[in-house]
């Protein structure tokens, strides 16, 4: 069961999945998805998803921005973005999420600013099929396919892993 909780005109909710894998090692050759975490903001036909993924010791951090034709993936610098130190990371999300659409440039330009040097942004454009949601990113070359009952169209599931292995066409795979 998920809970949501009302903050002004948006609802939030925190979500965890299988935290038992957290302090378990991470294998590339499993197909299992890691131990995560996700801190979601719901309103205005838009969702925002603030995805941690624990692969061992290391917590690996996305940002989603979801919309009935779009998800933007972009790939967070752990050193850098939602370090508050705090669990309610909404205010910081809404931040974020504001200066992706009005401030990118100053966004973006944190790049190279960490040890890990990475904030990478993909754009997947969504759309319907007779029996699946088909995302497609230009950026990484690869079309992702989950079923109607998986995903909705306004991206219900957290994340975008759960795609259909086998229809999918991923990049590096």
């Amino acid at each position: 069961m998920k809970v949501y909780h009302r903050q002004g005109n948006r609802w939030r909710n925190y979500i965890e999945l299988e935290l038992w894998k957290k302090r378990q090692p991470f294998t590339k050759s499993s197909l299992e998805e890691p131990a995560r975490t996700y801190d979601r903001i719901c309103g205005n036909d838009t969702i925002l998803e603030y995805q941690c993924n624990y692969l061992g010791n290391t917590k690996y951090k996305q940002f989603y921005i979801k919309t009935p034709k779009r998800c933007v993936n972009i790939k967070l610098i752990g050193e850098i973005d939602f370090v508050s130190g705090n669990h309610t990371v909404y205010n910081e999300m809404l931040m974020f999420a504001h200066m992706f659409n009005h401030e990118r440039k100053k966004l973006l330009a944190q790049h190279g600013r960490s040890k890990y040097d990475k904030r990478e942004v993909y754009s997947y454009s969504l759309q319907e099929k007779a029996h699946a949601f088909v995302y497609q990113c230009r950026e990484r070359n690869e079309t992702l396919y989950f079923s109607k009952t998986s995903l909705g169209i306004f991206g219900i599931q957290p994340g975008i892993e759960k795609y259909d292995r086998e229809r999918s066409q991923v990049a590096g795979y």
